[in-house]
């Protein structure tokens, strides 16, 4: 899974969908089956970053608290994801 389509799975709060082969069946053909590990190694991938982009999204949030000083509020949302 490359760090692209982690991050895509952590913006949208889904969870990847991973297949692995464990053989071939009579006529060749893959026998493909849930990848129970790599899923989650890769949700643990994807809470980390949740975890850095809401912490980075605070610190920008107070440095433009601190820049704007106390007569203005910042209009900047964040969008937190649900909790899992």
């Amino acid at each position: 899974m490359t760090v692209c389509s982690l991050l895509k799975h952590a913006l949208h709060n889904t969870c990847p969908d991973m297949m692995k082969s464990i053989g071939k069946d009579e006529d060749g053909h893959d026998i493909k089956v849930r990848d129970s590990e790599g899923i989650q190694l890769a949700n643990a991938k994807i809470d980390e970053i949740r975890k850095r982009l809401l912490r980075m999204a605070r610190r920008a949030v107070a440095a433009v608290q601190g820049a704007a000083g106390d007569d203005v509020q910042p209009q900047v949302q964040l969008f937190r994801a649900p909790a899992l």
